[in-house]
């Protein structure tokens, strides 16, 4: 029976127009002031008895607004607001100061909309009507995005959405709800984002708004460019235009054109029609007047002409692009632009070198190199601003190419160990970030950090980064295929190696998926997948040793005696967090953990943090540990969960091998199990924190019920337990990462224990949540894995720590014993220690 219940379920920077940002009452709305300044706050200017020079400086203002001069409008306005303000004319001032903010948002000038806004916002409610707040905190929210400040900016426009709610604004509402997915969309949460975009477009279609239903379309467009999804984004984009064409909306049209020429571009590699898209779309931003725009389709049209290899014209482009971006104060799209010109910039210099020509050559690598430091540290200026560790792994997914390309850069350059610096930088951030945080530690990514780690840890370090096929012009979490390979190996005598393997005719993905269909397993766990016959089911294991092993052979640790095999930490990126290491085969047909001692870590960084951790706290035998250290869970009494196949909440099965490893491993240390009806989600919470060596055998979930109902949205996997009156027996990754554990291993005898979502930050899950509680090493399985044999492993594992072994080489005899009783690698290979070894 199987421990599982599945319920359920680059390198360059693509200049996507792909945000139309609704203003007050929406885009490009001649209208726009009688939503920045309610008609009813007008009233008060236009109806009263004194016609004085203040109220006479507001309406010419009006006059001019409406006329789109904007600078005049402002300018009127100053006047009018210090004249208010000397008067204490409160409802003058309050309607200058929304109207300021309105002018300030059509000038780009996202930090004098902040300056006029957010005192008016923070007036009382009874000073300021609903209307109003509505309608400027929905400008301030804008601009706050616009700057980067995604985390005020989401919990302002939260709060438009209550005001249009709560007093049954329909369209208000649903410009709300768009805007709102807007931001989640630049945060990567798409997922929010579509569901935002689809209550958006149901409530628009109530009030007939089809220039909003155009923003709209444009917008879940986007999303599924962001995640590669093409043909479905160009529908999208193509009905958007034909809205926008159908109501004669020059700003919509502009920015459909300009996303259908990033498809053509991307998807159908059509670089006339791109240009054409582009060109189009750059004269209508620029007969609208619309900088922001003006500048993505500038960058847009340098992708194209680097793409041709006319790279001076391309670097104009982005120069433009950029220059634009920073007078608007856009960071994000400033980071942009600067990957932009790195990318133009990198492959010149790959062509100078090819020439032989390597001063221009080096030239052209350290001007890029530059680009993409300024673009680091305005990303981690973005990043510091957010609240959340959720917001922080997302938006990072969205920006893991500037590390990227930074990495290829110093590549070219034979700069090898800087570049490994640039890997450590470009993973694991916000988990680094919050550990380090948490621990009162600063983050490290010198090389002397590097080796200091290999060297008193004992350790021989190999550091994976996939680099994407050049083709790849994107932004989003949709990364392309893998092109590259870089591998670093770090010894413990502090050398450093290096290797570059092409994948040009390979797909890492494919072959991965592969490997764990030979050994039995689906790729997203769980599910037994059928085996061709016709295939060799050790092939792909073999074909990926030759990948990820072979050319670091002669780099990785001798074969010693099984007492004292050096450690090898394997840091893998991306759809390597899925690949068996334990089961690679060589050419002499052994499998990888016959000769060496494997770990993992999401990055060195954390790595070393498990490590403080671990010596930071008590240092007891596991042989001198009493009852009360212990938790040892084993077949809990299964609660439901919701199964969207079946449309109903089901029972997770009995696992009685569970049962039976749980009362092994009491009884090897004399100590009482939780087992049935006494493993309630109770019991075990109040004994967490105070327990030392914590072993869960029961079912893990990837997924469980809907992520709706189940709150597990952010961190996906849960662990059963038995339910009790106050607690459902779901026990989430999210939940755990809110305990303070003092426990030196945590083991999830369970299934798919070790994944989740694999991010730019590593492998969002259970185990990232246990590390963040304060486990320094954490035992997690790649897979679905079966009973009787995870039993006899797990029961040989305590017995190999007990007589004194640490935890990565007591996971090694544990898995060289159950490979030699059940050698299908499905049986002994799932399992993996992440994080201290000791």
């Amino acid at each position: 029976m199987l421990r599982f219940k599945r319920v359920t379920t680059f390198p360059i920077t693509l200049a996507r127009a792909s945000l139309i940002v609704l203003v007050s009452s929406g885009v490009g709305s001649n209208n726009i002031l009688l939503a920045a300044v309610p008609q009813h706050s007008r009233s008060i200017f236009v109806n009263h008895l004194a016609q004085n020079s203040s109220e006479n400086l507001f309406e010419e203002g009006l006059a001019a607004y409406k006329d789109k001069n904007f600078e005049h409008a402002a300018y009127l306005w100053q006047q009018a607001l210090d004249q208010y303000q000397a008067n204490h004319n409160l409802a003058g001032e309050i309607a200058t100061l929304e109207a300021l903010g309105a002018a300030y948002l059509k000038l780009q000038q996202y930090d004098q909309v902040v300056h006029y806004l957010q005192p008016l916002l923070a007036m009382s409610a009874e000073e300021v009507s609903w209307q109003t707040q509505a309608a400027a905190g929905s400008n301030l929210a804008l601009a706050l995005r616009r700057i980067g400040n995604y985390v005020d900016a989401l919990s302002q426009q939260y709060q438009v959405l209550k005001l249009r709610q709560d007093n049954q604004d329909i369209r208000g509402e649903a410009e709300a709800a768009l805007n709102l997915g807007q931001i989640y969309q630049l945060l990567g949460n798409y997922d929010q984002a579509v569901n935002l975009y689809q209550k958006s477009l149901e409530l628009i279609k109530e009030v007939q708004s089809p220039q909003t239903e155009a923003i709209i379309l444009t917008s879940i467009g986007t999303v599924y460019f962001d995640q590669g999804q093409y043909s479905q984004a160009l529908t999208y984009y193509e009905r958007s235009r034909a809205i926008a064409d159908d109501i004669g909306n020059l700003k919509i049209e502009a920015y459909a054109l300009a996303n259908i020429g990033n498809v053509y571009l991307l998807a159908y590699e059509d670089d006339e029609a791109a240009m054409q898209s582009w060109n189009q779309a750059l004269e209508l931003s620029r007969q609208i007047s619309d900088g922001w725009l003006t500048a993505k389709n500038a960058s847009s049209l340098g992708l194209v002409y680097a793409k041709l290899s006319r790279f001076e014209k391309a670097l104009s482009f982005h120069s433009k692009a950029q220059q634009q971006f920073q007078a608007i104060g856009s960071k994000p799209d400033i980071a942009r632009s600067l990957n932009n010109r790195a990318h133009s910039l990198l492959e010149w210099g790959k062509v100078f070198k090819a020439d032989g020509d390597s001063r221009q050559a080096t030239e052209k690598f350290q001007a890029a190199a530059s680009s993409l430091t300024e673009a680091v540290a305005l990303l981690d200026s973005i990043r510091g601003g957010l609240s959340t560790d959720a917001q922080r792994v997302s938006v990072f997914d969205t920006q893991t190419m500037t590390y990227n390309l930074l990495q290829q850069v110093f590549i070219e350059q034979s700069e090898n160990e800087v570049a490994l610096q640039i890997s450590e930088q470009g993973r694991a951030r916000a988990f680094s970030t919050l550990i380090a945080e948490q621990q009162s530690v600063s983050e490290d990514f010198s090389l002397e950090k590097f080796k200091a780690i290999a060297r008193n840890q004992n350790v021989t370090l190999v550091e994976y980064s996939i680099i994407p096929k050049n083709e790849v012009v994107h932004q989003g979490k949709e990364k392309g295929e893998a092109g590259e390979l870089y591998i670093w190996v770090v010894t413990p005598t502090g050398d450093i190696k290096f290797h570059r393997e092409n994948l040009d005719d390979i797909s890492l993905k494919e072959l991965i998926e592969a490997s764990r269909i030979s050994i039995g397993v689906n790729n997203r766990g769980g599910l037994v997948a059928a085996n061709d016959s016709s295939v060799d089911p050790t092939q792909s294991l073999k074909d990926l040793h030759k990948i990820l092993i072979d050319p670091i052979q002669n780099w990785l640790p001798r074969d010693k005696s099984s007492s004292d095999t050096e450690q090898v930490v394997i840091i893998p990126q991306g759809e390597l967090f899925l690949v068996p290491f334990p089961a690679l085969i060589d050419e002499q047909d052994s499998y990888l953990i016959e000769k060496h001692t494997l770990l993992t870590a999401p990055s060195m960084q954390t790595l070393s943090f498990s490590h403080q951790l671990y010596q930071s706290r008590d240092k007891r035998d596991f042989s001198e540990l009493t009852e009360d250290d212990w938790l040892v869970v084993g077949n809990p009494t299964m609660p439901e969960v919701w199964s969207s196949e079946k449309t109903q909440k089901i029972t997770l099965q009995s696992l009685p091998g569970a049962e039976q490893e749980a009362n092994a491993i009491a009884t090897q240390f004399g100590i009482a199990p939780f087992i049935g009806n006494e493993a309630t989600e109770s019991n075990i919470r109040q004994r967490l924190e105070s327990s030392r060596v914590i072993h869960l055998a029961t079912h893990g979930l990837l997924e469980y019920g809907n992520p709706k109902d189940s709150g597990i949205s952010d961190t996906p996997g849960a662990i059963a337990l038995t339910p009790d009156d106050t607690h459902d027996g779901l026990l989430t990754a999210a939940e755990l990462s809110e305990f303070n554990l003092n426990a030196d291993l945590v083991v999830l005898s369970a299934c798919d224990t070790g994944l989740g979502d694999i991010t730019g930050d590593g492998v969002i899950g259970l185990s990232r949540s246990l590390m963040q509680a304060g486990a320094p090493s954490v035992v997690v399985s790649l897979w679905a894995v079966p009973d009787a044999p995870t039993a006899k492993l797990m029961t040989d594992f305590y017995n190999q720590l007990k007589q004194g072994e640490n935890k990565a080489q007591a996971l090694r005899q544990a898995m060289l014993k159950t490979l030699r009783s059940h050698p299908e690698p499905r049986n002994w290979a799932a399992f993996t220690l992440v994080g201290s070894v000791q």
